[in-house]
């Protein structure tokens, strides 16, 4: 937490004090590669601010251009199935070439250094798992994973926030009375949670446009769903060795039996009345495999969120455009974030 509330109070001192307009999206992103590469590999990418004496062998900006390439190429390739085979895997393949340079470069380092860097329990993930095992190959699909996790859940949500604040004036004031007496200096991650009107924010945003619109599985053994079957949909079905079942949470959290009427409205006060259990609300997934970045994007979309209220008495939309799908593995606003900050 430490480390994002650095870098964002870095991000903060670049929004416009004069009501310009700002595409907060890319900088939000571009901050969440820097946070989860520090977390990850111990070091920054260099996308906000240059690093002096970098010896990396790729750019950052070049590095994050390949990631983002690569995972929409795989979601791509998922949507098509068993006729993947029509699109050219040799992009990609370049493209994870650059990806895998960058993290072996950074895992040959700290293996050739591990005696005197992997000291101390705050270490990155990467000099944790040097102390376990040498495998270059599993260390570096270990992080991948974990930049999957880390890196477009928080920009996603906190992008998606700001877009639907940008267009309720009265619930920015709101916000603004619940967090003016936060602490941000002393505040921990964990008691953002007792501000219900922050928390029931990031629900409603999650709810609307959860950060993880759809999961597919394929079932590698004859298996059977409880519910789901019969004229009332209250039987089971029958799921054959090799077939593939999506979830479709972006549908799901459309229920109005679960989340009641006006159901495509942006109304952060229903989460007063309803209590969905984890299978009725999915922002980030559920059971063993839901996202492991969730607890850490919440809590740092509350640290921006508070930090952004505190400073800006009005939050404006700059852009008539409604939300707009852009899925890659995560789906996030193809028009971006377009708003301006006016200073209390």
């Amino acid at each position: 937490m430490d480390t994002f509330k650095f870098s964002f109070d870095e991000l903060f001192n670049r929004i416009p004090r004069d009501g310009s307009t700002i595409d907060l999206q890319p900088l939000i992103s571009l901050l969440i590669a820097d946070t989860s590469f520090k977390f990850l590999l111990g070091r920054s990418l260099g996308v906000l601010d240059p690093i002096d004496g970098d010896e990396s062998p790729i750019d950052g900006k070049t590095f994050l251009k390949a990631w983002q390439l690569s995972l929409r190429s795989c979601s791509i390739r998922n949507s098509l199935g068993l006729f993947k085979f029509i699109i050219s895997k040799s992009e990609s393949i370049d493209q994870w070439k650059t990806v895998h340079g960058l993290m072996d470069f950074h895992i040959n380092r700290a293996l050739n250094g591990q005696s005197q860097d992997c000291g101390g329990s705050d270490r990155s993930l990467l000099h944790n798992l040097i102390r376990r095992d040498t495998d270059k190959v599993g260390i570096r699909n270990q992080i991948i994973q974990g930049m999957m996790a880390a890196q477009d859940t928080t920009a996603i949500l906190i992008s998606n926030t700001v877009h639907l604040l940008s267009r309720q004036p009265e619930m920015w004031r709101r916000l603004r009375r619940e967090v003016a007496s936060i602490n941000l200096d002393q505040i921990k991650a964990e008691e953002f949670k007792k501000f219900s009107l922050l928390r029931n924010i990031l629900y409603e945003s999650l709810r609307i446009y959860p950060v993880f619109p759809s999961l597919a599985r394929v079932a590698l053994r004859r298996s059977t769903l409880p519910t789901g079957g019969g004229v009332n949909g209250d039987q089971p079905v029958f799921v054959p060795t090799g077939t593939t079942v999506i979830s479709n949470f972006y549908a799901l959290h459309r229920d109005q039996d679960v989340y009641g009427e006006n159901i495509e409205a942006f109304d952060p006060d229903r989460w007063m009345n309803i209590q969905p259990n984890p299978w009725q609300f999915m922002g980030f997934g559920g059971g063993q495999r839901a996202c492991l970045g969730q607890p850490k994007a919440l809590s740092e979309a509350s640290y921006a969120l508070v930090k952004l209220a505190q400073a800006f008495k009005q939050l404006e939309s700059r852009d008539p455009r409604e939300w707009a799908g852009d899925q890659k593995l995560t789906a996030k606003n193809v028009n971006g974030c377009k708003v301006a900050f006016i200073p209390g």
